[in-house]
């Protein structure tokens, strides 16, 4: 029937037994093809149900359909719609106040298109969806184009595959706040997206069904911004909360991505430990009164295996490179000395030290070369080792948004900070101090990048030649900014050409 608006309603047109349209297809199919300005379809209080796909596309005029309340205005797929989403859009559309019911048509949901609505065409657009609940899809929402979407007080669940994803090449917005996606493999799959302009997912509860995921992301072919926050979330601790994210690389890929008072996650703020036996080589002080930059850290990781070996050959992982097979030995050198060989070879070590700490069982590596070891992942493959099940590798450091190292020359004691906003920082670091020399005076401090006053200066006075003297000092830090560095530094102030050495240096460090 063709529609004549009353005066008063120009921009709405209503649905149901009473109303300008039987169907809602065929009120979004007049809107598509005839309307004049933006609209509103009004959705009366009964089931409506969709045999076939309702695509939106009017490039002049945005859409807007409303039911009466997210508990009396329904839209059931119905026969037709299989192998179909229920919503296609591809011009501004806003939804509020429905269920959307899959479950209406017998095994509706199973195949990847049976979504509730699919964004494949224009890019860009802005939709919101909004006090609306869903269920029975294999996505509710799908976006292979880069749309910017406004998801506020909803309710998923009982989907096949994902409650969100966002799969395309373009960029796009997502603010998604106050919901609840249940028993759903994934509730927000990030897949893929060339740039995200703007990621907001705020107090939203996860309950998992057995090994789901709240929030998967995959860092290799999603682009972040500096504005990809996820706060306020919780979820029924089955499977994973997220997974995916990686702040713990040397790069920075993640370091732009806030996770913030989550129940049941820690925050994703910048904090880091190092912690190392024999940690630096002694530091030369050439004039009196003058501060040096101490050497560089040497970091160790040791390998602890699940019982004793007898045979066979394994594989350790150190950051992206992986080594070839290192074979067992029953002679405790030998075995240490393939170790040795095996990590020399690859491109990102330079030299190392292998200790047996207990033979057949766990090993020390020592990286000498300063600056060197200090990027995950670390790991290893036991399945080719004979009597052994497991292998755990421990590095002398954790990191979150922090880079420990840098193989540049005479720079391998720098700590980084790799978040992309502004944040207020503090160092705890303690450990031992010697010099070359009896009763010596010596200062130790903190200098950021590399120029400017020493931060906290503190003064330790050794006794005898070589005996170390413990410290323990606090640093802190304001307006700590993406890439400001840290080093720690060191001064003798009797005599020069004193060489300090430090020790078991242990330093954590946490910002807010």
């Amino acid at each position: 029937m063709a529609y004549t608006p009353t005066i008063g309603l120009v921009n709405r047109v209503s649905v149901g037994t009473n109303g300008d349209y039987a169907t809602l297809k065929e009120a979004v199919d007049w809107f598509n093809a005839s309307a004049t300005c933006d609209m509103e379809i009004y959705l009366d209080a009964c089931h409506h149900l969709i045999a076939d796909t309702i695509t939106v596309n009017n490039s002049s005029y945005s859409l807007t359909i409303a039911g009466l309340g997210s508990n009396v205005t329904n839209l059931d797929a119905a026969t037709g719609l299989t192998n179909k989403p229920m919503f296609n859009i591809k011009s501004t559309f806003d939804i509020k106040r429905v269920i959307a019911n899959g479950s209406t048509l017998t095994d509706y949901g199973d195949l990847s298109t049976e979504v509730f609505a699919l964004y494949d065409t224009t890019a860009g657009l802005y939709s919101e969806i909004k006090d609306i609940f869903m269920n029975n899809f294999y996505t509710i929402i799908k976006d292979t184009i880069g749309s910017d979407l406004f998801i506020f007080d909803y309710y998923m669940y009982d989907c096949i595959h994902s409650g969100i994803e966002i799969n395309h090449t373009g960029s796009g917005n997502l603010d998604t706040e106050i919901g609840t996606i249940e028993n759903t493999p994934t509730g927000i799959d990030f897949v893929k997206a060339s740039t995200v302009q703007s990621v907001l997912i705020s107090s939203l509860y996860f309950t998992n069904p057995t090994s789901g995921i709240g929030i998967k992301y995959d860092g290799a072919n999603v682009v972040p911004n500096d504005r990809f926050a996820i706060q306020g979330c919780f979820w029924n601790y089955v499977g994973d909360f997220v997974s995916g994210f990686d702040f713990t690389r040397q790069d920075g890929r993640d370091a732009g991505i806030t996770i913030k008072s989550c129940v049941g996650l820690t925050d994703r703020t910048p904090y880091f430990k190092i912690n190392l036996e024999e940690g630096t080589a002694a530091t030369t002080c050439t004039t009196q009164g003058v501060w040096y930059r101490a050497a560089g850290f040497r970091q160790l990781m040791h390998l602890h295996t699940d019982a004793a070996a007898t045979g066979g050959s394994f594989t350790l992982t150190i950051g992206s490179e992986t080594t070839g097979a290192i074979s067992w030995n029953a002679t405790p050198a030998t075995l240490a000395t393939n170790i040795k060989t095996a990590v020399e070879a690859l491109t990102n070590v330079t030299t190392v030290t292998v200790a047996t700490e207990v033979n057949n069982e766990q090993w020390t590596i020592r990286f000498d070369t300063g600056g060197e070891g200090f990027e995950y992942p670390f790991s290893a493959d036991v399945s080719s080792l004979t009597s052994v099940t497991s292998m755990t590798v421990i590095p002398s450091f954790y990191v979150c948004k922090a880079k420990l190292g840098d193989t540049t020359a005479g720079t391998s004691n720098r700590i980084t900070n790799l978040a992309k906003y502004p944040y207020t920082g503090i160092m705890y670091i303690s450990g031992n101090l010697s010099v070359n020399a009896n009763g010596e005076n010596n200062y130790i401090g903190v200098r950021a990048n590399g120029t400017g006053e020493i931060i906290a200066p503190f003064y330790i006075r050794t006794t005898t030649t070589g005996v170390p003297k413990p410290f323990n000092f606090t640093v802190f830090v304001e307006e700590l900014n993406e890439n400001d560095y840290f080093e720690i530094m060191v001064m003798n102030n009797v005599t020069g050409g004193r060489e300090i050495t430090i020790s078991d240096i242990t330093i954590y460090g946490s910002s807010r």
